[in-house]
């Protein structure tokens, strides 16, 4: 079986929904898809890391590193305070 990768804006999202399991992810994921239509680049990532979720075991969603993600956006969001 092939290894099912994500890229880092698939992750970066992930990161920013900050999810508790894999299923409920993919929900979150397919709920955001009609507020995003109108941007075809963060549909195309959102339906893309929805997919993947799909084809990955519930172990292998734990396994992901989403925490470096969730760093980046606490720097990203205290940067912007600072402006």
């Amino acid at each position: 079986m092939r290894k099912i990768a994500f890229d880092e804006e698939e992750l970066l999202v992930l990161a920013i929904l900050e999810p508790d399991n894999r299923r409920n992810t993919v929900r979150q994921l397919e709920m955001i898809l009609p507020e995003i239509k109108e941007d075809p680049d963060m549909e195309a990532i959102v339906v893309s890391a929805a997919e993947k979720l799909k084809r990955i075991s519930d172990e292998a969603f734990a396994g992901l590193d989403l925490e470096t993600y969730r760093e980046e956006l606490k720097e990203e969001d205290e940067e912007g305070a600072d402006v």
